[in-house]
């Protein structure tokens, strides 16, 4: 199996501020997020996290984002 660089990712808070999940993008996978939360981890199911990152990556100021990034052009 290939492995690669994620080309975006961000640090999420949990709901209650408890836990920080990450989030990485690698974009062209079949599945092109990836969580550390249970819900993905353990359900396979896409996130609210997800969501959160999305908007973070494009710069955008998202309240309970500790920290983001972004590679792509």
């Amino acid at each position: 199996m290939p492995f690669s660089e994620p080309d975006a990712g961000a640090i999420v808070l949990s709901s209650d501020g408890r836990e920080a999940y990450e989030l990485h993008l690698f974009k062209g996978a079949r599945r092109p997020w990836e969580c550390t939360c249970a819900t993905f981890r353990t359900l396979g199911q896409n996130c609210k996290h997800m969501e959160v990152a999305k908007q973070a990556i494009t710069g955008k100021k998202v309240p309970g984002v500790v920290r983001s990034w972004c590679n792509l052009p």
